[in-house]
């Protein structure tokens, strides 16, 4: 037996170098699995949990523990319907004396509540209540604790048993009052339980009284905040005076914001002059102060970005930089050309910013398809956070519609974010300029350049023989491919690879790149949506055929990466094709391996990417910060579904 504690596992990385040294001893017990398994729970990647879990389950098929703590990993990954499965069968072999038991039902109650909220069909829909409300009650009955009652109680409403739902919200007000009256500390989380009870039985003052109180100690919690309000809407049909209490629930409107930079001493016609920059400044600001509460996410370039970033800083709101490369580039391109005092300001917006983060962190190079590959990724973040939060995601210019459209520019910025149909604010730098003594000459601007600084590139892009260009990648391998015997592997490569490559030629955007090593597959696609589209198909292929009937494991799997990001196009000497490379083509390689089986996972690049396309056949499932393979740090990963389907 492995003499480690789980609770020693600081970081995935001490787990991951653990489990490579000692996941392969044939003398692990049961516990060996079981511990690192809930350590990577406790440590937030719920892929690899899953990975060892699962060894467990194959190595003690009858270790009940093993199969729960998978289902929980299952489940926290968006692997509903195979946690589904999981968890029933565990509810059938186990004991109802068990305390795993009562778990095991209120993790089923999720898992039906989660189907219930993500599908449309009426009678699906109220089949999946039915079956939340039967597993939250028995758990309640079982452990008489507020979190299965409330959701028991609340299932119970939405599936028409009003007088159940009556009685149960009954048994939890009481219970929160026993245990306030006990002196329990108490989190956000029991106020709001406290709440939804109160508000079941239609005692609305005492019902806002919580949600009030829940809402000071949630803080900037927004996310938990979002979690009450969901919860608040799907109660609206039924409860009347529901409004109330989502004013109470407040949550920030999410702005992405693009601006000018401020003009420099060597531009002979006025956009943004120096002369504007207090009416620039007070516009901003009176936006925000009508916002009232407000997240940002913006690059910093001198000028309009700062401006607004100083302002959101001013009122306490948090703010999301986004720089498009290297910090030296950056400062040499988009601030220093402005004077030394922009310089300064930017270090100080910079350090009391709430992140700061590189779309790429390689140089410049010219390549301005890095500034349209920033404004992207801070609109599709901007729109992706508005949805966590059930919050508006607004678009904030400071644009001089004069001007011509360039790439990487506000314009183009604008001109994309319309297409998403959300709401934009235009603060009109032409009209500001009118409110100040200008030549006559320079209040109008018919500048054949957006970006006048862009112009000022490297010396060294010179010895480049091509630029970076937009692609999404994706990575695929498929799961158990290292354990199949010599004779099954012609059998693999005639009938995996050979149903792979009729989707490719399926498809309406097949890959501009393919390429195959062992199980491995490499693919390149020109527009996210592309890749989505067929990592969803390979996906659906993989998941519906019937191996066995190839000779091939019944259990044969994939799993799929997906990033995008910007990488340079050479054509191959080897394989005499165009091919891809960069580090973004590293960073999408990594995403593959932390990938539950039968899963497409996709970084916040991609998810970003897919939020301001105008494809709205997916969505992408928020599942939290993962380390990637290889030590490649860590990345906000998705998991890419069709909109109303579960997995």
């Amino acid at each position: 037996m492995l003499k480690r504690d789980p609770g020693k596992f600081t970081s995935i990385d001490d787990l991951v170098s653990f489990w490579v040294e000692h996941g392969h001893d044939p003398d692990l017990s049961e516990l060996d699995y079981l511990n690192p398994g809930n350590a990577a729970l406790e440590l937030g990647n719920p892929a690899l949990a899953y990975d060892i879990l699962k060894q467990g389950m194959f190595q003690y098929p009858h270790n009940l523990g093993l199969k729960y703590s998978g289902a929980l990993a299952l489940a926290r990954s968006g692997s509903i319907t195979t946690a589904v499965n999981l968890v029933s069968e565990i509810l059938l072999l186990l004991d109802v004396l068990d305390p795993l038991y009562a778990d095991a039902l209120s993790l089923a109650g999720r898992l039906a509540k989660d189907i219930w909220s993500k599908i449309n069909d009426t009678g699906q829909r109220q089949e999946h209540a039915r079956e939340s409300m039967d597993y939250y009650n028995k758990a309640f009955v079982l452990t008489g604790k507020i979190y299965p009652g409330i959701n028991a109680a609340t299932m119970s409403l939405f599936c028409g048993k009003s007088q159940q739902a009556l009685d149960i919200a009954r048994q939890v007000r009481d219970l929160c009052r026993q245990q306030l009256s006990a002196g329990v500390k108490t989190d956000h989380w029991f106020h709001a339980t406290a709440g939804e009870a109160e508000l079941l039985l239609e005692n609305y003052d005492s019902a806002q009284d919580c949600y009030r109180l829940a809402a000071q100690l949630a803080g900037n919690r927004f996310g938990d905040i979002a979690s009450m309000r969901r919860q608040i809407r799907f109660l609206s049909e039924y409860r009347s005076h529901s409004g109330n209490i989502l004013e109470l629930l407040h949550v920030p409107v999410v702005l992405a914001f693009s601006g000018h930079m401020i003009d420099n001493k060597e531009r002979t016609d006025a956009r943004f002059p120096a002369e504007i920059e207090p009416l620039v400044r007070q516009s901003i600001r009176d936006h925000l102060e009508e916002l009232d509460l407000a997240i940002g996410y913006s690059s910093a370039a001198c000028g309009a970005d700062l401006i607004f970033l100083e302002e959101m800083q001013k009122q306490k709101n948090e703010t999301h930089i986004i720089l498009p490369f290297k910090r030296s580039d950056f400062i040499k391109s988009s601030l220093e050309i402005a004077g030394q005092e922009w310089v300064e300001r930017f270090e100080i917006v910079s350090k009391r910013a709430t992140t700061l983060t590189y779309a790429t962190q390689e140089s410049y190079l010219g390549d301005d398809v890095l500034f349209t590959y920033t404004n992207r990724l801070l609109c599709g973040k901007t729109i992706l956070k508005a949805q966590e939060l059930e919050s508006k995601a607004i678009l904030l210019t400071v644009v001089d519609q004069s001007a011509h459209s360039a790439s990487g520019g506000t314009l183009e910025t604008l001109e994309s974010w319309n297409d998403t149909g959300n709401k934009s604010i235009q603060i009109d730098l032409g009209q500001l300029r009118n409110n100040i003594d200008l030549p006559e000459d320079q209040k109008s601007r018919h500048s054949a350049s957006g970006r006048h600084i862009r112009d000022n590139k490297p010396g060294n892009i010179q010895s480049l023989t091509s630029v970076r260009q937009i692609r999404t990648m994706l990575f695929a391998d498929c799961v158990g491919f290292s354990k199949l015997q010599e004779e099954d592997t012609p059998s693999f490569f005639v009938n995996f690879l050979g149903q792979i490559a009729g989707i490719i030629k399926q498809v309406n955007h097949p890959p501009v790149f393919a390429n195959t090593w062992g199980d491995g597959l490499f693919l390149v696609f020109e527009e996210v949506d592309h890749a989505a589209e067929f990592a969803l198909c390979l996906r659906e292929m993989v998941t519906a055929t019937d191996w066995n009937q190839f000779g091939l494991p019944a259990e044969t799997s994939i799993r799929i990466g997906m990033h995008t990001g910007p990488v340079y196009s050479a054509e191959d000497p080897i394989i005499r094709k165009n091919n891809y490379f960069g580090t973004h083509v590293n960073i999408a390689a990594r995403i593959e391996p932390v990938t539950t089986p039968g899963s497409v996972y996709l970084t916040e690049q991609s998810a970003s990417m897919l939020a301001v396309s105008a494809n709205c056949n997916f969505t992408c499932d928020y599942l939290g910060m993962t380390d990637l393979a290889k030590k490649y740090g860590s990345e906000s990963l998705y998991r890419l579904r069709r909109v109303s389907t579960v997995e």
